[in-house]
């Protein structure tokens, strides 16, 4: 099903992933949600006003924000296409998440309006006139709820939006919002209680919890996160693939939006290689890196010594020491610098997050052990965190 939505998205031999692609079934899936959040607000809206339910109503309102969010998703996904210009060189995608973030606070504002009006509706209780059909109403709306959602996330996961994930988390939540509604008007017209205000003030709340969720989630996205973990094993499975390639470390990832993502890291051949031919690897691996992940991949060149023993000797050294301090912790840009007849021992030292606050004592637990094996080298760590 997921390939007939994609083909359904997107233009005939237009691949999903690619800018375009990605821009067009995005906008689609948007207009597709405007017009079924608009159909599902005026059916509750209508239901919510002939039988006096709050809660059908603060569902209906809720699908009109849906709808709202739909607009801005539509017009993130159209603007993120414009191409680059002098003021903002690394394109527009970014509008996709800022319209993220503008349909977040939607919602909250939507959550804060309908929860002072169950408030309202707790305090001075009405009736609540509910019948089967109504119920029923309730029961398809909820059916098309459950379809958006699974629409949204087949594209959310093809195409890896946030966007359209973050809208059929919010579809899935809109299901049991509807549930609920169902619930309280099954209850008024079996028993005869009033819940309507207690569940409209669920809604409310769920709402609300699902504004807050959802800034939180964009504005992780826009203060700058790590790459996916797929992307960065698929690039440094790409670079080891060559043969003379001996290693790499310090990748670094910025996301621009879909299409204009940036990379860096530093690639090591060994300093007998020739430099031109180093060159010509690199530039290869980079224009693969975009033809495959439409990553822009920036190499830096690290030659390493492979030919003097007492330089591999204290690698294998260093390596086995780090490895008793954490398994988790590599070097790397291992060297030996003469000055005034000083042997400085410098590398750098890769540490997790959580072992970053360790930076001080690494340092002195493998001076001392310098000492202890007589070793005569000034130690000078350089940290990176990842």
């Amino acid at each position: 099903m997921t390939d007939f939505f994609l083909r359904l998205c997107t233009k005939k031999g237009e691949a999903p992933d690619s800018p375009s692609g990605h821009a067009r079934i995005g906008r689609r899936a948007g207009f597709v949600g405007i017009l079924l959040n608009l159909l599902l607000f005026g059916v509750k809206l209508t239901m919510g006003l002939l039988t006096h339910s709050l809660a059908i109503t603060a569902d209906g309102i809720n699908n009109l924000t849906d709808a709202a969010a739909s607009v801005i998703t539509f017009l993130g996904f159209y603007l993120a296409r414009r191409p680059a210009d002098r003021e903002h060189p690394f394109g527009h995608a970014r509008y996709e998440y800022l319209s993220g973030l503008a349909v977040s606070v939607v919602i909250l504002l939507a959550g804060i309006e309908l929860l002072k009006s169950s408030v309202e509706k707790i305090l001075r209780p009405g009736a609540v006139e509910m019948d089967l059909l109504a119920l029923l109403l309730l029961l398809l709306c909820a059916g098309v709820k459950l379809f958006m959602a699974w629409f949204y996330g087949s594209l959310g996961r093809a195409i890896r939006s946030e966007t359209l994930q973050a809208a059929a988390k919010d579809s899935r939540n809109d299901v049991f919002a509807t549930l609920a509604v169902l619930l309280g008007g099954g209850v008024s017209l079996l028993f005869g209680l009033d819940i309507d205000g207690w569940l409209g003030l669920g809604v409310a709340l769920f709402i609300l919890w699902s504004g807050i969720s959802s800034i939180g989630d964009t504005a992780s996205v826009l203060l700058g996160q790590p790459a996916d973990g797929r992307l960065e094993r698929r690039l440094i499975r790409l670079i080891s693939s060559r043969e003379k390639v001996l290693g790499c470390h310090d990748f670094l990832y910025h996301d621009y939006g879909h299409g204009r993502s940036y990379a860096s890291i530093h690639v090591e051949f060994s300093a007998s290689e020739s430099p031109m031919d180093c060159h010509e690897i690199i530039d290869e691996l980079e224009r693969e890196a975009f033809a495959l992940y439409h990553v822009q991949l920036l190499i830096h060149y690290d030659p390493v010594l492979t030919d003097s023993p007492e330089l591999q000797e204290l690698r294998r050294w260093v390596q086995q020491e780090v490895t008793a301090l954490d398994e988790h912790i590599s070097i790397h840009d291992l060297r030996i610098v003469t000055q005034e007849g000083c042997k400085k021992l410098i590398f750098d030292m890769a540490l997790p997050y959580s072992l970053y606050g360790h930076r001080e004592d690494y340092t002195l637990r493998l001076q001392k052990r310098l000492q202890e094996e007589q070793k005569d080298y000034e130690l000078l760590i350089h940290y990176d965190a990842y």
